[in-house]
């Protein structure tokens, strides 16, 4: 039998490795590209209300339903603020993305990141 996930021991950071897709704000871009983040954009930032965009990768349909404001993005490297599976950033100014704040080990949207991006 396979042994459940406990995002509060088991985390190791898989929300901001290489490879996962987040929503982000241009903003959050930005600062992640700042301490090094390689990011790539899927979807750009939804400047409108909230709306469905659908797109194709390879015969896969996607669906996203996009905030005001947020864009999907996929990590081409892991997180510049990793030290190891730790997030530096609280070792340094604070200034977390708001989707790291969003984020909390243990919490609902870990637990999401995990099943959608194991």
């Amino acid at each position: 039998m396979e042994k459940e996930i406990d995002c509060l021991t088991d985390c190791n950071a898989v929300c901001c490795r290489r490879g996962k897709q987040l929503e982000l704000t241009p903003k959050e871009v930005e600062s992640l590209r700042l301490v090094g983040t390689e990011i790539l954009e899927l979807i750009p930032p939804n400047l409108k209300s909230a709306q469905l965009f659908i797109r194709m990768v390879g015969s896969l349909r996607i669906e996203d339903y996009l905030e005001k404001g947020l864009g999907v993005y996929l990590f081409w490297s892991d997180c510049g603020n990793l030290d190891g599976n730790e997030c530096s950033i609280y070792n340094n100014n604070g200034q977390r993305p708001e989707v790291c704040k969003d984020t909390k080990p243990g919490g609902i949207t870990c637990a999401h990141y995990r099943e959608i991006h194991s």
